[in-house]
């Protein structure tokens, strides 16, 4: 990534950090549950801030899901198919299991899996790609981008 890259992607992921709510203490230490309720419930005001945020009728590929509560909104808020991945097997495991329970409107319209980072999966392709709150965690920030924009 060029010097110029890198200074776009700290800017943008330090305004991101400005404006995006810290979870509040219960979300972040209580339970899972609380902390996708929390993901699914903030969800609508992050979004809200990019211009022209549309996923009405189109195909979702969020990467670095986590416990899944955004994936878990991105299908109630319209998109026809939402896939979400992550690394963590644990945390994929538990959006699979919590998040058809708080959110039974997205049984069959959201699919989690575990991945290793850099893996290509054999998806297809989207209309919209996210990585939300992930490019922290990554190890090579360019190759994750390329894989988003193979997808």
């Amino acid at each position: 990534m060029s010097k110029l890259g890198e200074l776009v992607l700290r800017n943008v992921w330090h305004l991101y950090r400005r404006w995006s709510p810290p979870p509040p203490a219960s979300a972040r230490n209580d339970s899972r549950e609380a902390y996708i309720r929390w993901q699914f419930e903030t969800s609508e005001g992050l979004f809200g801030m990019y211009p022209n945020f549309d996923i009405q009728g189109k195909s979702v590929l969020e990467i670095g899901c986590g416990t899944g509560g955004r994936a878990a909104w991105l299908a109630t808020g319209g998109a026809a198919r939402v896939v979400a991945i992550d690394i963590n097997a644990h945390e994929i495991e538990t959006a699979r299991e919590m998040c058809p329970k708080l959110f039974p409107e997205i049984q069959g319209k959201v699919e989690y899996l575990a991945s290793e980072e850099g893996d290509l999966l054999p998806l297809g392709e989207f209309d919209v790609v996210l990585l939300v709150d992930a490019m922290e965690h990554v190890v090579s920030p360019p190759a994750m981008m390329r894989l988003a924009h193979h997808y």
